[in-house]
């Protein structure tokens, strides 16, 4: 493109604008091109140093929307899990994005794909205690529990239920159990779950079934639930 074969002119004239006037701001969402091609020539570094040299937004504009979301696609794909986090904290910081679920859990996702589960739960404990916003994040969570379906996760899962019912973590939860064939575990948990709400679905709970491998044979002698098993 035209902006690729004068990106050694863009960042000269970037350069002499600083050093004529420090006060001087190039418009970021015009930079967010420049950025993203730097990214996509492994500059990464000059990348960040072009953000850094940006103007904060008060608030994010909806025109950066777009030209955002297309430097994340390629900056997920093209850095690793360290760059990438950088990165988007650098967008968030000076407000070119706002942290919402879907940027989150792409955080979340990269940390999972670069170094797994353990990482990323790490991961979403840190993104907790910093924006205390973990809604639309269920289906990579669900993923780290059929990973490592630990207690620290499903302490972790029960805390994030709150956000919006102690029931969808629960279910979240079961569903888990269930396909890590750990029965007795899951029957224990659908305690929690009202009758309407087992009702409403137990389809999904029967699809969650048919994952589990016919040739392992299932262990538990406590998986047949009584006729009182579900409460509330």
């Amino acid at each position: 493109s035209r902006v690729e074969l004068n990106l050694d002119k863009v960042l000269f004239y970037i350069n002499l604008s600083n050093e004529i006037d420090r006060k001087f701001k190039l418009d970021p969402h015009k930079c967010v091109s420049v950025i993203r091609l730097l990214i996509r020539k492994n500059s990464f570094d000059k990348a960040i140093e072009l953000i850094d040299s940006l103007g904060q937004y008060d608030v994010v504009p909806n025109y950066m929307y777009r030209r955002i979301r297309d430097l994340l696609l390629d900056a997920y794909i093209l850095l690793n899990f360290e760059q990438f986090q950088n990165l988007v904290n650098k967008l968030l910081k000076n407000n070119y994005v706002d942290p919402s679920s879907t940027v989150l859990s792409l955080i979340v996702r990269k940390s999972y794909q670069d170094n797994g589960p353990l990482q990323a739960f790490e991961t979403i404990k840190n993104i907790l205690v910093q924006w205390n916003n973990l809604v639309g994040m269920f289906p990579i969570i669900r993923k780290l529990l059929r990973d490592d379906c630990t207690e620290e996760l499903k302490q972790v899962l029960f805390k994030i239920g709150k956000i919006r019912s102690r029931t969808y973590a629960y279910e979240q939860l079961a569903f888990a159990l269930i396909h890590e064939r750990r029965l007795s575990e899951a029957v224990k948990v659908c305690q929690h779950i009202s009758r309407a709400t087992f009702e409403e679905h137990c389809q999904r709970y029967v699809r969650e079934l048919f994952f589990i491998p016919t040739d392992i044979q299932n262990n538990d002698d406590e998986i047949i639930p009584s006729n009182n098993l579900l409460t509330n």
